[in-house]
């Protein structure tokens, strides 16, 4: 388990992350779009919303948006992809206006592409500034945490030093 100050960084990062998704969402339909006749998928707003809030609720189910300490706990985009495409069908069908295939499979594979690159481009523009934090749990657990972190290279993660005590041998009671 992490401890870490909240900060409007954070905040402000995952509004610019999430609405970033929202557009290669609905730019990877309009993109799929142009490519077939006007009578075979509409452009309307339900349609737009329905693959720009899919992919969010995809790429949420899948942990993109959860902080992570190792990196066995990465998420997949090629999950968070198949979870968008059965997301996208079933909403397709509740709104009375069924995805045609031609629209639902080739636009996941588009946003498989841009959705990487948007993130490194999001890292290069607003790299994470390394936090000061606190890892709690079993011995054996934090020093996994630790060799994770090391073999990874993470840089959002600065590890000063690491308290071998345990929590109960602590003598103030709100720390307890």
């Amino acid at each position: 388990r992490m401890i870490r100050p909240r900060s409007k960084e954070r905040a402000l990062r995952m509004t610019i992350l999430v609405a970033g998704d929202a557009l290669i969402g609905w730019s990877s339909l309009f993109a799929i779009g142009e490519l077939l006749p006007q009578t075979k998928f509409a452009f309307v707003p339900s349609n737009l919303l329905l693959f720009s809030l899919t992919l969010i609720a995809a790429l949420a189910l899948s942990g993109f948006y959860h902080d992570r300490v190792t990196p066995r706990t990465r998420p997949s985009f090629l999950a968070a992809v198949v979870i968008q495409t059965a997301l996208a069908g079933i909403g397709g069908s509740l709104l009375a206006r069924p995805v045609p295939r031609t629209v639902l499979f080739p636009v996941p594979l588009l946003e498989i592409i841009a959705l990487p690159l948007w993130r490194r481009l999001l890292r290069a523009v607003a790299p994470i500034r390394p936090r000061e934090t606190i890892l709690i749990g079993d011995a054996h657990d934090v020093e996994h945490a630790l060799t994770g972190l090391h073999l990874d290279g993470d840089q959002r993660i600065r590890v000063d030093d690491n308290a071998t005590r345990r929590l109960e041998e602590l003598d103030d009671p709100a720390t307890q």
